[in-house]
């Protein structure tokens, strides 16, 4: 049986954590080691005391003094895998039972090397699927994401062939955006399939304020804008345009307006 190692960065979320772990030790694939990476917590002592009193070896624990922002501890706990295969998973979601299974066997059947897959998104107060699609012919990760019709590729539901972290790691200079980094890399280099039946719960509570990054908006948008078409980048300046006026950031929402229009006139005179 295959050796799947699941990577879960983590800080300060110790409730959550615990919820993340025990939906992986329920998994039916039973060959599983889970690394937990604790980043910048206020407490470091208080995770490992609840991974220790959890009483499994399967869970390795390892803490970073320096560690700028959560990539780095994906990049470290993949750093650290001894598995063939590997899962990320967020703290504060889970997996079904059968996540890790399924994964597994729509990999090996498809002759893949990445999946990525649909949601169920709890807000608290509902749970609402969120589906993905494969990609057509041809498409990029770009317009995968940012297209016409665009789909829904979150973190966690990656799970992927070690080998793949050889050519494609985590962008350790984004603090957002970098599921969007990664997932438009490995579709550029690899061979990857939708998993269309959600098996992975995201925990994102109703009125939580998430968390904004001025700098890696545009750091995203530099890196990539000019594998962008038009239609890419109306509608991602449009949405960086709306989440600037939603943190009163003034210039995001100056650079961001300045893109759209941009774009939208050089679509218009097309």
């Amino acid at each position: 049986m295959s050796l799947v190692s699941v990577i879960i960065p983590v800080k300060d979320r110790v409730l959550p954590l615990k919820r993340a772990i025990e939906s992986v030790k329920k998994q039916s694939h039973r060959n599983i080691e889970v690394i937990i990476v604790e980043n910048n917590s206020k407490s470091p002592p208080k995770i490992k005391a609840a991974i220790e009193d959890m009483g499994d070896p399967a869970l390795k624990f390892f803490s970073l003094s320096s560690c700028d922002n959560a990539n780095v501890a994906r990049n470290y706990g993949i750093s650290k895998a001894s598995g063939d295969y590997l899962a990320i998973l967020d703290s504060d979601d889970e997996f079904f039972p059968t996540h890790i299974e399924d994964c597994l066997k729509l990999l090996t059947e498809s002759c893949c090397d990445f999946v990525f897959g649909s949601i169920y998104l709890d807000d608290g107060a509902s749970k609402i699927a969120r589906y993905s699609r494969n990609l057509t012919f041809g498409e990029s990760g770009i317009e995968y994401l940012f297209g016409k019709n665009a789909g829904w590729a979150p973190t966690p539901t990656y799970f992927l062939r070690k080998e793949v972290t050889t050519n494609v790691v985590w962008d350790e200079n984004l603090r957002r955006h970098q599921d969007f980094d990664f997932f438009i890399r490995v579709v550029s280099k690899y061979r990857v399939i939708a998993k269309k039946e959600p098996s992975v719960v995201v925990h994102w509570k109703k009125g939580e304020k998430r968390t904004y990054d001025s700098s890696s908006m545009r750091i995203f948008y530099d890196k990539w804008r000019s594998k962008m078409g038009l239609i890419e980048k109306i509608s991602y300046s449009k949405n960086k345009v709306r989440i600037a006026i939603l943190n009163r950031d003034m210039h995001n929402l100056a650079f961001f307006t300045l893109e759209y229009f941009k774009a939208k006139i050089c679509a218009y005179f097309k």
